[in-house]
């Protein structure tokens, strides 16, 4: 058992063990299937070639009826200002080429689109503010706020582009961001208008910061399951692999020969590293915090729990092989108490009345700033057939009444 105290010959031969149990085998994952194809859109321009995907920082080959477009179709309009495809092709392509293996043929129009309705929400979002900021400041102010921005763009934001790019020199970042269907430019003035967007909110915004004491127990009793945490454990393992072995036999005998030399007074990091076949053998087999009942192997998570902090185990036997632990260290479960959860508790409450009055403001926006996308007529359309089904469904019911 577990936590059993053994002498200085603590691990036997294995006269007893049998030479003929077959080693273990391991197994395999597969990927997920792509989800089936929907409907079908386009959104053509004349003289546009056709929609595609992006090459990535990997410099991937990608077919030449893939190559992506100027992008010069308007599927957006904000109050006066427009949204041009060109503003999400970055993001459109940079999505699909990481997950083109995963895409059928038949759904990269479906994928493409959704992926443009989804990057498109918060760059409207964005313009309105914009919009909203252009109706109430003075336009030398907002010009001279803009100047403000680029230098800082220039100064700060192309450095962490050319190190997210892997590139050296600005040529060669205006080259990549060209193969991502974008420019320094576009970049530039996407830089310009979220942070004009985000400093307009922080001041439109009026948040009440102060958080009280009674606000953030009941948050704490109300979510109380996630301050619970389980019991965890460092410790240490010795292995033996039944795949490298001859027979089942021989594979005891060296786990038993391993522990012998612990028991003798050998370091334990040394043997682990010199012999242990685990996962963790160069690192003098150490395996950091491990959650109760997140092991794969019940055995191990027993005794992982139960043995004595600082004790060898028996020698343990898993589907894999043979197994010698020593616990490092060990926490009991239990629950963050309310003092230690009192800023994390804090900053969540602020967060979302800041979520909350976003939202707030950006919904009057909508109010106040007219919104087209090239998506409104399919969505009207989707309206008006659930309506008509409900119809149909009202007119049944009243049929089969009478």
């Amino acid at each position: 058992m577990p936590g059993v105290s053994m002498g200085a010959n603590a691990y036997p031969p294995a006269a007893a063990v049998p030479s003929d149990v077959p080693a273990a085998s391991g197994a395999t994952g597969t990927l997920a299937a792509p989800r089936p194809a929907a409907r079908h859109l386009t959104t053509p321009v004349e003289g546009a070639a056709p929609q595609g995907i992006l090459i990535d920082e990997q410099q991937m080959t990608i077919p030449p009826d893939l190559r992506p477009v100027e992008g010069a179709t308007i599927i957006a309009r904000v109050g006066g200002s427009v949204v041009l495809e060109r503003e999400v092709l970055a993001f459109v392509n940079s999505v699909l080429a990481e997950n083109r293996d995963r895409i059928p043929p038949e759904q990269l129009e479906e994928v493409r689109l959704q992926l443009i309705r989804q990057r498109l929400k918060p760059l409207i979002e964005t313009k309105m503010v914009v919009e909203d900021v252009r109706r109430q400041l003075p336009e030398e102010n907002l010009k001279s706020l803009e100047e403000t921005l680029s230098g800082e763009f220039e100064k700060k934001e192309v450095k962490r582009m050319l190190k997210r790019m892997k590139v050296q020199t600005r040529p060669e970042l205006e080259a990549r961001l060209a193969e991502m269907g974008s420019s320094l430019e576009r970049e530039k003035q996407a830089f310009i208008e979220r942070t004009i967007a985000q400093s307009w909110i922080r001041q439109q915004l009026q948040i009440d910061s102060d958080v009280t004491h009674d606000e953030m127990l009941k948050r704490y009793h109300e979510n109380i399951d996630r301050f619970r945490y389980p019991a965890k454990a460092r410790w240490q393992e010795l292995m033996v692999r039944f795949d490298e072995f001859d027979t089942k036999a021989d594979a005891y005998r060296a786990i038993a020969e391993m522990g012998n030399r612990v028991m003798a007074g050998e370091p334990f990091e040394d043997v682990a590293r010199r012999f242990s076949q685990g996962a963790t053998a160069e690192e003098g087999g150490v395996w950091d915090w491990t959650s109760k009942g997140s092991l794969v192997s019940d055995v191990l998570d027993e005794a992982l729990f139960t043995l004595p902090v600082g004790r060898l185990s028996r020698i343990l036997e898993t589907d894999e092989g043979f197994h010698i632990i020593r616990v490092i260290e060990r926490r009991e479960a239990g629950v963050v108490p309310f003092v230690e959860a009192q800023v994390e508790l804090r900053d969540e409450i602020r967060k979302e009345r800041f979520k909350q009055a976003t939202e707030r403001y950006l919904k009057e926006l909508r109010e106040r700033i007219p919104v087209w996308t090239i998506f409104d007529d399919e969505d009207d359309n989707s309206e008006d057939s659930d309506a008509g089904n409900a119809h149909d469904a009202n007119g049944a019911a009243r049929t089969s009444g009478s």
